[in-house]
């Protein structure tokens, strides 16, 4: 196996807190052959004088004149990146030490993978394992729903790909979902099924006013994708005032079903999976007592194999009465 140059690409602003954790975790990566690109967005905190304190001629720190966010940081940073890969990495975030080189085996034996993100452990104010699919097909029928890839767990390719990699800087949060979205039927994603990076939830994050815009953007940006795939505006609109529904019953869960059946351009068994478990989240988010989220629960996992066990029956009556024929 061959080892290219993997940027690592991280815009900071009043990180002093975390900053020490995440950098360390890169520079001690097991994979050798990579260059943390830092963009540091005129903090007013020691971040800058933390990062000027490294004697690594791995890191490349480019300091702002002024304050310009974000999406331009990692525009900026990509434009600087001359390497076969480029990761993402976020300055309150720790990546596990193999992290790297699981990630550039996996693209160097896999070359129809674009974008490869990991599982993620989240810590800090909450405490999680998150799990994403790991199939293509699978991760954007699930971009219907949610953003399926951890952006600070992404690894990209680089050198034959970069006129696709631009985030949109109109978009102020949630960049990499929009873009993924936009990539979605030009590239293909994949996600390793081992948990490669510690996701730090802190206070920051988690308030009123982040939280909200971080809701609006995902919105319009889940919106337009599923637009794209088939949905009037008005069934989108509809979709979403299910899923703020506390209460669901059968005729909501069918009527759902409905909606979401009309998405095309994706193949039907990774939708079915994708649809079936937003219904399980919506029936155990919802405030139904404990029987009837059972009872929901069974109908709709019944739904699901119901097909499975059709086909199954089907064979074993069918292929009897071939075989006495013969």
């Amino acid at each position: 196996m061959s080892y290219p140059l993997v940027n690592i690409i991280m815009s900071v602003y009043n990180s002093e807190e975390w900053i020490n954790y995440s950098v360390k975790s890169i520079l001690n990566q097991t994979y050798k052959n990579i260059e943390l690109i830092v963009i540091d967005d005129c903090s007013t905190d020691n971040t800058k004088t933390i990062l000027e304190s490294y004697n690594d001629s791995r890191i490349k720190l480019v300091l702002n004149n002024k304050n310009m966010g974000l999406t331009n940081n990692l525009n900026h940073a990509l434009f600087l990146c001359k390497g076969k890969y480029v990761a993402r990495m976020d300055a309150d975030d720790i990546a596990y030490e193999n992290r790297i080189e699981k990630q550039v085996y996996f693209l160097e034996t896999h070359e129809e993978i674009d974008v490869l993100g990991t599982q993620i452990k989240v810590f800090g104010k909450s405490n999680s394992k998150i799990k994403y699919p790991s199939k293509h097909l699978d991760i954007v029928a699930a971009m219907c729903f949610y953003n399926p890839i951890a952006h600070p767990s992404v690894i990209m390719r680089f050198d034959t790909r970069k006129n696709l990699f631009l985030y949109d800087i109109s978009i102020k949060k949630a960049q990499d979902y929009d873009l993924w979205c936009k990539l979605s039927n030009k590239i293909k994603f994949a996600n390793l099924k081992k948990t490669l990076l510690k996701y730090r939830v802190h206070s920051s994050q988690i308030s009123s006013n982040n939280q909200s815009e971080q809701n609006e953007y995902s919105f319009k940006i889940r919106m337009k994708y599923l637009t794209n795939h088939g949905l009037s505006t008005d069934n989108v609109m509809k979709l979403f005032n299910i899923e703020s529904n506390n209460q669901i019953d059968l005729t909501i869960l069918y009527e759902y079903t409905l909606i979401l059946s009309q998405l095309q351009n994706f193949e039907k068994k990774s939708l079915i999976k994708q649809i079936t478990a937003q219904k399980l989240k919506l029936i155990i988010s919802s405030n139904n007592s404990y029987l009837s989220k059972i009872l929901l629960i069974s109908h709709t996992k019944i739904l699901f194999v119901l097909p499975y066990i059709i086909s199954r029956l089907f064979r074993r009556l069918i292929f009897p009465i071939r075989k006495s024929k013969e």
